[in-house]
Parts: structure tokens; C-alpha cells; sequence
């Protein structure tokens, strides 16, 4: 029988068990995120694809309503203009890769020895993550879009879907986008010829 020793205040491992018959790793409070963070996924998808953002803009903008009315337009316009939303979305998508990942069936990196701190920051690296997919998405956008700032609704579904499924994708397996990185920083440190 294995003993867990935890910290005062740190929640144990939940008793869970892999199809490998190992540990899934999942603590409490990633249960507790996961069933916070998938709604939250859903809410502010459906927002960002029925909301439309422009008054709010123009509200926020303007600060009409005084403190309490730009308050309130500056949290739609956070949630629902795509620009913020799809940066929204794809953090709490790699956030729920990385949950997903240590769920996970197979492990990217050796297992830890029993007692051994975890020292990756699975959550904060999946945040940084999402957010380089958010980096790359606007700079893509800007680039080639007509009208950046103001997309349809059916190329933001689009955008959002795919955008949230790569910032899955990447926390999900962190290995993947290593090599994404690899590859992109070889391309852009080789002398042109």
C-alpha cells in the first residue's frame, strides 16, 4: 500500500486508474477546473457567435453609462468581440489539454518518482500555450483578412473551432508543439540564400 503525502492545504490525488491500470493523476481541483472550464468554454463560444460586440464597442469607447454602464460594456466587448474571445477560448481550451493530458493514457515525459514535486506547471504552461495559438491566429489574420476586426459570424465559428482544437492539441501534447516551435525558430534562423 502507497501512502500520498500531501501539503497542508493541497488537495491529494483522486483515486482514479487508467486503462494501463496506472494512475490518472487527476487531483481534485482539476476535476473541480475541468467541470468549471468546459461550460465556461461553451458559454463563451455561444457568446462570441450571438453576441454582437459593435455597440458595446462604441459604448465602452465612448464611456456612456458612466463607471458601472462602461464596466458592464467592457465585459461584453472582453467576452464577445472575437479578437478577445478567440484569445479566451483558446486559453481555456489548452488549460482543458493539459487537464486532458494528465488524464492521459500515455505519458510525453518519464513518469515521476514517487514524492518527486511536479516542477512543469502543467495549467500555466497550457495558458502560455493557448496563448502563443492566439499570437499566431492574429498575426495570420492581420496579415491576410481584409477586415481583421470585424469578422462574420461563420468565419469566427470557424476560426474559433479550429483555433480552440489546436490550443487543445498542443496542451494535450506539449511534445507536439515543441516541435512546431523547433521547426518555426529553424525557419527563421536559417540564412536566406
Amino acid at each position: 500500500m502507497t501512502t500520498v503525502v500531501t501539503a497542508p492545504g493541497e488537495t491529494p490525488p483522486v483515486a482514479e486508474t487508467g486503462p494501463d491500470g496506472g494512475g490518472g493523476g487527476l487531483t481534485r481541483y482539476d476535476l473541480g477546473l475541468l467541470c468549471l472550464l468546459l461550460p465556461l468554454w461553451m458559454a463563451l463560444f455561444l457568446v462570441g457567435t450571438l453576441v454582437a460586440s459593435a455597440p458595446y464597442r462604441a459604448s465602452f469607447a465612448t464611456f456612456e453609462g458612466g463607471v458601472a454602464g462602461s464596466l458592464r460594456s467592457g465585459l461584453v466587448v472582453l467576452s464577445a468581440y472575437t479578437l478577445s474571445n478567440v484569445a479566451l477560448l483558446c486559453m481555456i481550451a489548452s488549460v482543458l489539454g493539459a487537464i486532458g493530458a494528465k488524464a492521459r493514457l500515455e505519458p510525453d515525459v518519464p513518469q515521476r518518482r514517487e514524492g518527486e514535486p511536479d516542477v512543469t506547471s502543467p495549467r500555466t504552461s497550457a495558458i502560455l500555450r493557448g496563448f502563443m495559438v492566439y499570437l499566431t491566429l492574429v498575426s495570420g489574420v492581420i496579415v491576410f483578412a481584409e477586415a481583421p476586426s470585424e469578422p462574420t459570424q461563420s468565419q469566427y465559428v470557424k476560426m474559433a473551432g479550429v483555433l480552440s482544437l489546436v490550443a487543445f492539441i498542443v496542451s494535450y501534447r506539449p511534445a507536439l508543439f515543441a516541435g512546431l516551435l523547433d521547426r518555426g525558430s529553424t525557419l527563421l534562423s536559417e540564412p536566406k540564400k
